[in-house]
């Protein structure tokens, strides 16, 4: 095992979050262009945060399928298992999307009281009520492209995805097809659907059919396989998704109720963390490097996590400290100077999330393999209630809201590293296989 092995199995992985963080602008500067653009940006991006609450645990679909599939058997069970998750999802979208319940979230809570509006965002429910049917099962089969060592088919599809969306949004915008809030849930749904397709075609093309495919998968350690089992290490991760999924808006409500001037300072936050997404995101899939390569090189993949999270804290430490920050977030970007001074601010402090990001990721993958999911899910509430408490006491001692709700964010992360780290079904066995490694 070397850096560069694991380097090239984790580049595609690394890749795919930037891949998908441009169909996001693509999709964005398609809706700039078709008429009425504010209100369908906005509305969009409200049906996509009520969206990505509900569907949050089906992004653990790919962990289920990396944990215990490695025969036939095991791959009929999780199949059976992603049915489920697909149909208790789509009820839910469903009930937003077809029945007065929808209209009353968007009124109540997010204050959508205009018909117009309301109609727009119904529209867009109705579409994105069916993307548990190809999002699921997308990321099930990128757990199997982990499994085999074949990340690369991953960042392909997810390219291939960006041209389509390209193409076919730039048909829309020049023949007025759609409205914006259309185009942009079909694009979404259809999107995901096609490098689904992609996948799927590729391990049937190499193998003959999926099922043949799951037998080159290596053998998991996890005896007889039941339904209990896989249900037991989902819903800790489900669970830690959707409070995952909560923490940003809970910050960006601090900082609009404490702010003075709460349309520059959450600009200013929003962008920070947008950029800093977009940054952090290869450091989310450290933990699948445990799960193909951890059993017997858990020393290197430890090394390759901290670095990868130092390379990414340097990168964003470099945009907030120098001159090619003002560039990225004045030109690049196009924010005004004073949203520019505090977005450099904040990323200044959520310089911090990488290394804690790959140190909580390394000590994921450690207690997946173990399967004692448990306390991930009680970490994330750890993180939930220390962002919490980190951004509640920065407003009181007059921090500047944005850097505030940053110090609130990396602090959530911080803490949920060390709570897994100090926890028996992290710790006490990585430190074992540290000890012994050290004596070898």
């Amino acid at each position: 095992m070397t850096f560069w092995k694991l380097l090239r199995f984790f580049l595609p992985l690394g890749a795919t979050p930037f891949l998908i963080a441009s169909t996001h602008s693509i999709v964005d500067g398609a809706l700039a262009r078709l008429p009425n653009p504010e209100v369908n940006i906005a509305v969009f991006g409200i049906v996509k945060s009520m969206v990505n609450v509900i569907k949050a645990p089906e992004l653990m679909s790919t962990q289920v399928f990396l944990a215990f599939v490695d025969d036939q058997k095991s791959y009929r069970l999780v199949r059976r298992f992603n049915w489920q998750v697909i149909s208790v999802v789509f009820f839910l979208l469903s009930l937003l999307g077809y029945t007065p319940l929808g209209g009353l979230v968007l009124q109540y809570v997010f204050k959508i009281d205009d018909p117009d509006q309301l109609d727009l965002a119904y529209r867009a429910l109705r579409i994105a009520a069916f993307l548990p049917f190809v999002e699921t099962l997308r990321n099930a089969y990128q757990g199997m492209a982990v499994g085999l060592v074949r990340t690369g088919i991953m960042a392909v599809a997810t390219a291939m995805r960006v041209v389509v969306l390209f193409f076919f949004l730039s048909w829309v915008v020049a023949g007025q097809v759609f409205t914006g809030i259309e185009a942009g849930s079909i694009a979404w749904v259809a999107g995901i659907g096609f490098e689904l397709l992609i996948i799927l075609s590729y391990f049937v093309w190499s193998f003959g059919s999926l099922s043949r495919g799951v037998t080159h998968l290596p053998s998991k350690d996890h005896g007889e396989l039941t339904m209990g089992m896989v249900r037991n290490f989902f819903i800790p991760l489900g669970v830690m998704s959707l409070i995952a999924a909560l923490i940003p808006s809970v910050i960006q409500a601090g900082i609009a109720r404490f702010s003075l001037a709460p349309a520059e300072d959450l600009a200013g936050y929003a962008v920070a963390l947008s950029l800093m997404t977009v940054i952090v995101g290869p450091a989310r899939s450290l933990h699948q490097c445990l799960f193909v390569y951890g059993a017997d090189e858990e020393g290197v993949v430890r090394r390759f996590c901290l670095l990868v999270g130092l390379v990414l804290t340097l990168v964003m430490l470099s945009l907030a400290l120098t001159p090619l920050g003002n560039w990225v977030f004045g030109s690049v970007i196009g924010v005004s100077p004073t949203v520019t001074k505090t977005a450099r601010g904040v990323l200044g402090v959520f310089a911090l999330f990488p290394i804690a990001c790959a140190w909580r990721e390394f000590c994921w993958g450690i207690i997946m393999q173990n399967g004692s999911t448990g306390i991930i899910g009680r970490a994330k509430t750890a993180n939930l209630i220390a962002a919490v408490v980190a951004l509640l006491t920065s407003l009181v001692l007059s921090v500047h809201p944005a850097i505030a709700g940053a110090i609130g964010y990396t602090s959530g992360e911080i803490v949920e590293s060390l709570v897994i780290w100090h926890h028996p079904a992290g710790s006490k066995a990585l430190r074992q296989r540290m000890t012994i490694q050290e004596k070898l």
